[in-house]
C-alpha cells in the first residue's frame, strides 16, 4: 500500500522515487477503493519521484477522467521536479493533470 496522508477531504499519495508500471499496479486498486469510498480530492506528491513512465501518465489521466465522472473530483500533482514538470508541459498535460507553472 502506498504512503498516504489524509487532511480533511484531501488524500495525499506519496508516489516514491519511481512511478513505473509496477508502482501503477500497486496504486490502481488503491485508487479505485479511495474513489469508491468517496475520496475524490486526490493529491499526488512527486517530491521523491525522478522517473515518470508512460504507464504512470496513463494512470494519472485515467484517474482524472474517473474523478471528472463523479462530478466534484480533483486530481493535483505537487512537488514536481523541473524535469517532470517540463515533460508534462511538453506533452501539454499541465492543465489536465492539475499543476501550473507558477
Amino acid at each position: 500500500m502506498s504512503q498516504r496522508e489524509c487532511q480533511a477531504k484531501e488524500v495525499t499519495i506519496k508516489v516514491g522515487p519511481v512511478f513505473d508500471p509496477a508502482r501503477c499496479r500497486e496504486l490502481r486498486e488503491e485508487l479505485r477503493q479511495l474513489i469508491a469510498a468517496g475520496e475524490t480530492d486526490l493529491v499526488f506528491d512527486l517530491a521523491e519521484t525522478s522517473v515518470l513512465s508512460p504507464s504512470a501518465i496513463y494512470l494519472l489521466l485515467a484517474t482524472r477522467h474517473t474523478l471528472e465522472g463523479v462530478g466534484s473530483g480533483r486530481l493535483a500533482l505537487v512537488n514536481l521536479n523541473d524535469d517532470l514538470r517540463q515533460l508534462l508541459v511538453d506533452l501539454h498535460l499541465e492543465a489536465r493533470l492539475g499543476f501550473s507553472l507558477s
